[in-house]
């Protein structure tokens, strides 16, 4: 196995919960590891931990700048930066308030490598896997973070459902050097760093999956993003829906997204060959480019087989395509 493994941690305000996740990476079976860790400009005690952590373990580095503020894309987009430039052939995206596996890095770095020797060093991978949500004291909600949010595991075509909505959770994802030269800079219209991963790696690789939890996903009051379901899931629905009707939200955020990466696959002049996923992505564009009729771009949409999952989001989703018109004026 290569040694050149880097972990990207984001804090912000992560003083509670971050003691114990730094140990649990620092427990994890593979130990020829760095961690990478930029603050968000923390109020609360999260430098002072992080500091007695690099004092004490080499391999815990801080990033240290003056960019100020960047919130968690901007974040994780300045950890992957650096990533890039110290040439890591293998990084890792970590939460602060979660808790690792002990085998989830060897686990998954296995499974990079064997698709790399099966395919191609050049071939963009992306590594995920299934969740234990657990609560604020660390005790357990659900065994499967996948099954309690009813979310698809790794479809046969991930590109169809990724172009609509995430499924990809970004505290279990590891990805190649591959993928980490051709997903950075991460573009302004990212709406998620994970999200964007995933989508490039659907684009133009593979994406991985394990099917069993490697990471205790803690669910507390502050979560960025968290699990929810049943009334809470019905009311973000409804949120979204509002959103999109205004020009905003995740359904606008998709459509800028699935814009800037196909100019990211056009521009990059690899050879990587322009397979039906490439063509999906384009033919998606394309319909919000032209702007046909809601009745031809709803059936553009269908034909594409562009959804999201469950199929209550897929209805939101459909709703969102009809209503859309409101957003370009």
């Amino acid at each position: 196995m290569s040694d050149s493994v880097l972990i990207v941690l984001a804090t912000y305000q992560g003083a509670p919960y971050l003691a114990a996740q730094i140990e649990s990476i620092r427990q994890q079976s593979w130990q020829q590891w760095t961690l990478l860790v930029r603050d968000d400009d923390s109020t609360d005690d999260t430098l002072a931990i992080l500091q007695d952590y690099s004092r004490r373990d080499a391999r815990i580095q801080c990033v240290q700048d003056t960019v100020g503020q960047l919130g968690p894309v901007g974040n994780f987009s300045r950890l992957l930066a650096i990533a890039r430039q110290q040439r890591a052939q293998y990084v890792f995206l970590a939460d602060q308030d979660d808790l690792w596996h002990p085998e989830k890095l060897r686990q998954q770095l296995v499974q990079l490598q064997q698709a790399e020797q099966q395919h191609s060093l050049a071939l963009p991978l992306l590594v995920h896997a299934d969740l234990r949500l657990i609560d604020a004291q660390g005790q357990m909600i659900s065994p499967s973070f996948k099954r309690y949010q009813a979310l698809p595991r790794t479809p046969s075509a991930p590109l169809a459902i990724l172009l609509a909505s995430n499924f990809v959770t970004g505290c279990t994802i590891g990805i190649n050097r591959a993928l980490l030269e051709l997903a950075t800079p991460l573009p302004p219209a990212v709406a998620m760093h994970d999200w964007w991963l995933a989508l490039v790696a659907a684009t133009s690789g593979q994406i991985l999956y394990c099917d069993q939890p490697l990471v205790d996903y803690r669910q507390h009051s502050t979560n960025c993003v968290g699990g929810r379901r049943g009334w809470h899931s019905v009311r973000r629905l409804v949120r979204r829906l509002r959103q999109a009707s205004s020009g905003q939200g995740e359904f606008v955020q998709s459509l800028g997204q699935a814009e800037v990466l196909l100019h990211r696959i056009q521009s990059t002049g690899t050879a990587y060959p322009a397979d039906s996923r490439q063509r999906l992505l384009a033919d998606y564009v394309q319909i919000w480019q032209t702007a046909p009729p809601w009745s031809r771009r709803l059936a553009q949409v269908r034909h594409l087989k562009v959804r999201r999952h469950p199929w209550l989001r897929t209805l939101v989703f459909y709703l969102e395509v009809i209503r859309w018109q409101a957003t370009i004026k």
